[in-house]
């Protein structure tokens, strides 16, 4: 059954990038900035910016599968799909790892 998920990554104030997905965005980041305790990582590298979030049309497994492939990106792939706002749907995951996947993207709106 497909769902509506976002796949996001957030600027650490130490310059990391932190990898995640969620069904609120909003919520989600709100619960990085205020160190939430299901927020192990962003508590003690807070957020600086909302870098990127793609929105998923898809199950769970297709999203989990899209985050997996973007944590084994480098620095430099991650900071190349930020910066080009490149849709990952149609040239690289759907490709590699979910065929039939739809994303969009929504980002810098909580930048």
């Amino acid at each position: 059954m497909a769902k509506a998920y976002y796949l996001y990554v957030i600027e650490c104030v130490n310059g990391t990038l932190y990898v995640g997905y969620t069904t609120d965005i909003k919520r989600r980041y709100q619960e990085h900035t205020a160190g939430s305790p299901k927020c192990k990582y962003t508590r003690s590298f807070p957020p600086k910016r909302l870098a990127a979030c793609w929105l998923i049309e898809g199950s769970l497994s297709d999203v989990l599968k899209c985050e997996h492939w973007l944590k084994k990106q480098t620095r430099c792939e991650k900071l190349r799909l930020i910066k080009s706002k490149e849709q990952l749907t149609v040239g690289e995951i759907n490709a590699i790892i979910a065929p039939g996947v739809l994303m969009q993207e929504n980002s810098d709106e909580y930048s």
